[in-house]
């Protein structure tokens, strides 16, 4: 039984801490439990990729709706977001 509790090692590499994204290719969304009020800058969501993406997007943590940007600031280009992928937004 101790086996199916959580085990350090995953917990602290938050293995399973994660949003399933439920958007569709380009928009990207999550459902947060508990949900967000306000969206919080700078806060991390890590969520897998339902869908690869086949130009710029956006990403909708269940407050309101952000561009994805690469880490130089320009827009994503297709394939940037892989299906089945774990991608964090802030």
């Amino acid at each position: 039984m101790l086996d199916q509790l959580v085990q350090f090692d995953d917990l602290q590499a938050q293995a399973g801490n994660y949003a399933l994204d439920v958007g569709s290719a380009n928009a990207y969304a999550v459902n947060l439990t508990p949900g967000l009020s306000a969206h919080v800058a700078g806060m991390p969501i890590r969520w897998l990729a339902a869908h690869a993406n086949t130009g710029s997007s956006t990403f909708n943590d269940g407050v309101g709706t952000a561009n994805l940007l690469r880490p130089n600031g320009n827009a994503l280009q297709a394939g940037d977001i892989v299906a089945n992928s774990l991608y964090t937004a802030s």
